[in-house]
């Protein structure tokens, strides 16, 4: 056992129970008569110019709910009110992908979806659902280097998630960045180095790698870049607080505010 690991794993019951909490909510959607997705063949010309209404104005959306399907298709309607009905249809094949079973259509509608209209869903949906078209690209894509690349991209956003949530305990704005002197004496967990604050170091590599990696396939290769443009551009990440403790380090004074990645 490595230091610092006890016998009480973090998720009681260890990884057996993970995966069963995790299946737990991958259970399939149920339809009325007469509900489901379009067909793989769809027209999606038409989509991109139709604009989702409030569906609680719409007889054929507002509750009382027929189905799991109906009660999930009316939150995204909810959510996607003013959006294009792409953006609405794009969010509806993601949940259904995100389950244990799907209609057969789904992968392959999500796929052309992006094949033909990546430049419409990139300018229109927000980061959130840019991640979670990441992610179903890591489960559903077509080509190795969608998969890779989404399954990277899930991994990637999934933890800095994880880290700077964590960081709102501490007191600190998003782009505070940590002084030189306070470092904690001690090893990082599973004896790894701790990551050295110099040009070119683990971060460049990291993003560097999934860049040139998305280059491989044309479908996903518009969705990582604007991505990782987006990351690297945000002054409150923890890839600009290392930058800002990097440029310090180098002029010998204390950390100013982040002025992106070095």
């Amino acid at each position: 056992m490595l230091p610092g690991m006890t016998r009480e794993p973090t998720y009681p019951g260890g990884m057996n129970a993970l995966l069963a909490q995790m299946e737990n909510r991958r259970d399939a959607y149920g339809y009325a008569p007469g509900e489901g997705l379009p067909e793989a063949e769809v027209t999606l010309a038409p989509l991109a110019g139709r604009i989702v209404g409030d569906p609680a104005q719409d007889p054929t959306e507002a509750p009382p709910f027929r189905s799991s399907y109906h009660r999930k298709r009316f939150a995204l309607r909810d959510e996607f009110e003013g959006q294009t009905e792409l953006c609405f249809l794009n969010g509806l094949l993601i949940a259904h992908l995100r389950k244990r079973s799907w209609p057969g259509q789904a992968p392959g509608l999500f796929l052309r979806l992006w094949a033909t209209y990546g430049g419409h869903l990139l300018v229109r949906l927000d980061p959130r659902w840019l991640v979670s078209s990441a992610t179903t690209f890591g489960d559903h894509g077509e080509t190795p280097a969608q998969r890779s690349v989404g399954l990277a991209l899930s991994a990637l956003f999934g933890t800095m998630k994880l880290y700077e949530s964590e960081r709102l305990y501490s007191g600190r704005r998003a782009d505070e960045p940590f002084g030189l002197d306070t470092k904690a004496d001690g090893p990082l967990p599973l004896k790894m180095d701790a990551a050295a604050l110099r040009p070119g170091g683990l971060d460049v590599e990291m993003l560097g790698r999934l860049w040139r990696e998305a280059e491989r396939d044309p479908v996903i290769a518009p969705l990582a870049h604007h991505l990782l443009e987006m990351l690297v551009a945000d002054r409150r990440t923890v890839l600009a607080r290392l930058g800002a403790m990097r440029q310090s380090k180098e002029r010998g004074a204390a950390p100013m505010e982040p002025e992106g990645l070095a």
